[in-house]
């Protein structure tokens, strides 16, 4: 395995943690290639309180009613899934959490998943989340989105959340609120919500049981 110096960031799902030695924020990490020991320089992304974390996947994972700060620009590789039974709250501190998809969608994707309590705010300025498209048209039935919520509770008090995709014929949601498999509540107290090319929130109410609410 080979991972590369990171400066200024860092790419989501780079760390293993096996064998890390943690440092302040900083992580020295060694890899073994064609018997050659490697060591490499990395920062925290996140933290919280004072223990800190080298991908949003594990902050979020140990978070417990707790907030997670973003310490670094992070580009996700895949989805940051909030499950069922977290509440949680992503300080975004001026930083930003994005994803940028160059080759073609085959499936729906979002950058983050929300099933539980997510609650995004920024305590610093410009804070944002974003989903970037390069491929061409995917048509109607892919959605590609900034957050899915997902049968949750998700509160935007701050920052930018925003879809940058501007293929036509496409559908790009900053917000996808979707009930389809259970209630979905979404209050907006503050920050962004924006999309270049379709919608900045949508109401996907599939269901004849299951409230959907803004």
């Amino acid at each position: 395995v080979s991972f590369g110096p990171i400066t200024g960031g860092a790419r989501e799902g780079m760390i293993d943690p096996t064998g890390v030695t943690a440092s302040g924020n900083l992580i020295y990490m060694s890899t073994i290639s064609d018997n050659t020991t490697n060591t490499y320089l990395m920062k925290a992304v996140a933290k919280i309180d004072e223990t800190n974390y080298y991908t949003l996947d594990e902050a979020i994972a140990a978070a417990n009613n707790q907030t997670v700060t973003v310490l670094e620009n992070v580009e996700l590789r895949n989805t940051l899934t909030i499950a069922a039974d977290k509440v949680v709250t992503l300080d975004l501190n001026g930083k930003t959490i994005s994803v940028a998809i160059t080759e073609q969608l085959t499936k729906s994707f979002a950058a983050i998943t929300n099933k539980g309590t997510l609650t995004v705010k920024d305590s610093g300025t410009e804070g944002k989340i974003s989903v970037s498209y390069g491929g061409s048209s995917f048509g109607y039935g892919i959605g590609l989105y900034t957050i899915s919520n997902e049968g949750g509770v998700l509160n935007i008090e701050g920052g930018i959340i925003e879809n940058t995709a501007t293929v036509a014929t496409s559908m790009y949601d900053a917000i996808d609120n979707n009930s389809t498999l259970g209630e979905t509540v979404l209050n907006i107290s503050g920050g962004e919500v924006k999309c270049a090319q379709y919608i900045g929130v949508r109401q996907f109410a599939n269901s004849t049981t299951k409230d959907n609410i803004v």
